[in-house]
């Protein structure tokens, strides 16, 4: 689909959520495939880990992630790109938005 009628839903690759509840939405219509954003099962299981530790997340650093969730540091960086956010700082800060 082309950007512009990309189906609605609570965010894109242009406008990542800016808080948590706006995260929940967008990994519930990623599974329902309501949005053109689509996530490996790796990529997948660290989103829904991290909305279940929003405080955690909020806080620690890509390097403390990566080890509670089992992934490479890296897998975050693409994660928060593929979500749309241009680094994982502003991915990270969505979590303490509620």
């Amino acid at each position: 689909m082309p950007p512009s009628s990309r189906a609605p839903g609570p965010a894109s690759p242009d406008s990542p959520p800016e808080t948590l509840e706006g995260l929940k939405q967008l990994l519930a219509a990623i599974d329902r495939r309501e949005v053109e954003i689509r996530l490996g099962a790796s990529s997948r299981r660290v989103l829904a880990v991290l909305i279940e530790s929003p405080q955690r997340t909020a806080v620690s650093s890509i390097s403390q992630l990566a080890e509670l969730t089992g992934v490479n540091a890296s897998t975050f960086s693409r994660l928060a790109q593929r979500l749309g956010y241009e680094a994982s700082a502003g991915f990270r800060m969505s979590f303490a938005r509620r």
